[in-house]
């Protein structure tokens, strides 16, 4: 997850709940938050923006894991899920064109600021696309015009975040009454959304309802 402008790393995982969020989403991953800009509006993340670099901090995560006993063996770096809140849009872009590592989902959080031919050339690769504006973020129009493109190229865009909505699709462009910031935090957003990604379920997680039968 790649933080917004103005934030620093302590705040923004206690205000957007995020340790909870991913705990509540029961998916069977390793959730990483890595410090950018702190309290300062600029969307550099160093390292995480050049070619490998985030082939590299996830090389250096599992080598973590391992040395404090957390995985038994060290294998190929699995399809990751990316999210970002406002200003980590361009972060998670050049991720996506020469990070290293496949990916499999984009999770962006009224962040949509710019890039959209990076997040159009990835729904046509078949990732899981979800992106959410407000009526102040200043990402409505860059989202209803990536909309209306995908949608004229034939793809099935939905606009509801609902959980069956969110089970049944995979690419999701719409518009929530949260505020910019609450965009993470409310309704659950970021558990419910990472809960229909494509990553696997913890074995320890509750069970799921995936759908029921009227008798």
């Amino acid at each position: 997850h790649l933080h917004g402008h103005n934030a620093t790393l302590e705040d923004v995982v206690a205000e957007q709940y995020l340790r909870e969020q991913f705990a509540l989403s029961g998916r069977n991953a390793v959730f990483i938050v890595p410090q950018g800009p702190e309290e300062a509006a600029d969307s550099d993340f160093g390292k995480l923006d050049q070619a490998d670099g985030y082939a590299n901090l996830v090389a250096d995560v599992n080598a973590i894991l391992y040395r404090d006993g957390l995985v038994v063996r060290l294998g190929a770096a699995p399809a990751a899920t990316l999210t970002s809140h406002s200003g980590g849009y361009s972060a998670v872009a050049n991720i996506i064109e020469q990070g290293g590592v496949a990916i499999s989902g984009v999770h962006l959080f009224d962040s949509l600021y710019g890039y959209e031919s990076v997040y159009a050339d990835f729904v046509r690769s078949d990732g899981v696309f979800r992106s959410v504006y407000t009526a102040g973020g200043g990402t409505d129009d860059n989202n209803e015009e990536l909309a209306a493109l995908l949608t004229e190229e034939g793809f099935d865009v939905g606009s509801s975040f609902g959980d069956g909505d969110l089970a049944d699709g995979t690419l999701t462009i719409g518009y929530s009454s949260a505020s910019h910031g609450g965009t993470v935090s409310e309704d659950r957003a970021f558990a419910r959304w990472l809960a229909a990604s494509r990553l696997p379920p913890s074995p320890t997680a509750a069970p799921e309802l995936l759908r029921f039968t009227r008798m």
